[in-house]
């Protein structure tokens, strides 16, 4: 009888815990619709739109994160009819399947209130996911990959080994810190059985993936290309002129320091601190302390510990999809803890700040949520790629002008490019014309040349281009200084104003016989 109740205790958690996080996914949508951020999601959604139009990545275009992800997005962009909405779906669906998978790990590793207070801990302190940025994806194949690992299985080690190499594939910086866990493992699986059979499965797993990889590379003759984006985070760290070296030491100054004078305006970063610090605790205990080891919490505890190293900006979002892998680990240690006061704490403090964190900072803490004007946004289904986004009039007015204009161009003049050297990836994509650029955008802050790197030969196509009277050219005031070529044969029609928390205003730069057509 005992048995048959906790069933259907367990069941009735698993129920509300799996309305629970369809109702934060709602939420979630309902949030990233509002949002208009031709940067991070213009890219992100022409990097799809490049690869729907037959483009190879490194090489036709920027691909600066991880190929898997564009791919796997592109394929939901293309079942909802090229419509951005693909990329929210996917990253609402990749965070919070990863939030219920690590409540499930926690479960397995505790009890089903571990399940609970996991799923509460992180959808309080991160319920909407920031961008739909590669972290996401490559996130939740880690958690697959954790919850999968099963010593006693041959084949669920080469699954869960396949999945980190997914991961990697998803958001390729990510090697950094799973490369290394990974040989550290299989050097634990070796030594804790002395099986090759074992240990072939589990290295066989990651490397499967990243060979076909490296043969889709090598087939479309791209390998050199991906071999140069590789320095990309040493670029991002030269941009921003400071060293890895100091990134390091600012992330472990912040913590040990700065956190808990900082709870009020940031409290979602005691959670990824107090997850740190048991991670580090239990790992040194499991493999100097036990003499019996529990590799797959070691396993746990190796990769929320050395993925700081892709968060060492201590951005919100990085940290709730790398250190906040190892949150299973808490409730694990005080399951084994004997003494329940002190455990009680541990969890008080977790809940409490959660829900403070929530209550207080309901979008996460994420100033351009906090932003979003709800009652003055609406849809407009006029323009495909944004049928299911909810913007104010003033970004509706811009796209719209926009594509009015970039119509008219098209109709009138002999054009086959358009040159976008603004922060919006959106006018490539609304565009009719062909584009000639790798990078999508230009920003100030990282250096107008910093896209240039990967692109050598962008000022002589250009230059050719303009010369030739094929291109026209939409510009911010500052950024078309980054043209090494005369524009004496340009003129200017009137520009497109875009407010972004101030007004500015987009330069259409056309050849002189296509101007004289657009304005008689």
């Amino acid at each position: 009888m005992k048995i048959k109740t906790v069933k259907i205790s367990n069941k009735f958690y698993f129920i509300f815990i799996t309305f629970l996080l369809i109702l934060f996914a709602q939420r979630s949508l309902s949030y990233l619709s509002h949002i208009y951020d031709g940067g991070h999601h213009g890219s992100l959604f022409q990097n799809v739109l490049e690869i729907l139009n037959g483009k190879l990545p490194y090489k036709d275009y920027f691909s600066q994160y991880g190929h898997l992800n564009d791919l796997i997005n592109s394929l939901t962009v293309y079942v909802l009819n090229k419509d951005i909405f693909g990329l929210y779906i996917n990253t609402t669906l990749f965070y919070f399947l990863s939030v219920f998978i690590l409540g499930y790990v926690s479960f397995t590793l505790s009890n089903i209130y571990s399940f609970f207070f996991a799923v509460l801990i992180l959808i309080f302190n991160h319920p909407i996911p920031e961008y739909p940025w590669p972290n996401y994806s490559a996130f939740l194949f880690l958690t697959l990959s954790v919850l999968i690992f099963n010593l006693k299985n041959n084949y669920q080690l080469f699954v869960s080994s396949f999945c980190l190499g997914i991961s990697i594939l998803c958001r390729e910086n990510f090697y950094i810190f799973i490369i290394p866990t990974w040989i550290f493992l299989s050097f634990l699986i070796y030594m804790h059985y002395r099986e090759l059979v074992k240990l072939s499965y589990f290295l066989c797993g990651l490397i499967l993936p990243i060979s076909i990889f490296f043969i889709f590379l090598s087939l479309n003759d791209i390998f050199d290309e991906w071999l140069s984006f590789q320095i990309l985070p040493f670029l991002y760290v030269d941009a921003y002129d400071t060293t890895l070296t100091s990134l390091i030491k600012n992330f472990f100054i912040f913590f040990s320091t700065e956190v808990i004078f900082n709870l009020v305006e940031k409290p979602q970063y005691l959670s990824i601190l107090l997850i740190y610090l048991f991670n580090a605790f239990v790992l040194f205990e499991e493999i100097f302390l036990k003499k019996i080891k529990n590799i797959k919490v070691i396993f746990i505890c190796t990769l929320c510990l050395s993925s700081f190293i892709v968060s060492v900006n201590y951005e919100i979002f990085r940290l709730y999809t790398s250190i906040s892998l190892g949150l299973p680990i808490i409730f694990y240690r005080l399951h084994l803890n004997k003494v329940k006061d002190t455990s009680f704490i541990y969890i008080f403090i977790l809940i409490f700040i959660s829900i403070y964190s929530f209550a207080y900072y309901p979008s996460g803490n994420v100033k351009f949520f906090k932003n979003i004007n709800f009652d003055h946004s609406y849809k407009d289904k006029e323009i495909r790629y944004f049928k299911n986004q909810k913007w104010t009039s003033d970004k509706w007015d811009f796209t719209k002008n926009f594509q009015t204009r970039d119509s008219k161009i098209f109709n009138r003049c002999n054009i086959e490019y358009i040159l976008n050297l603004t922060p919006n990836a959106f006018i490539l994509a609304l565009s009719n014309f062909s584009r000639v650029q790798n990078s999508h955008i230009f920003n100030d802050h990282l250096g107008l040349e910093f896209p240039l790197f990967f692109q050598r030969d962008f000022n002589k196509k250009i230059n050719k281009l303009i010369i030739q009277e094929n291109i026209y050219i939409v510009t911010t005031a500052n950024n078309i200084k980054i043209l090494k070529t005369n524009l004496n044969q340009y003129f200017e029609l009137e520009p497109i104003s875009f407010y972004e928390g101030k007004e500015f205003f987009y330069k259409i730069l056309v050849p002189k016989d296509c101007y004289q057509k657009i304005i008689n």
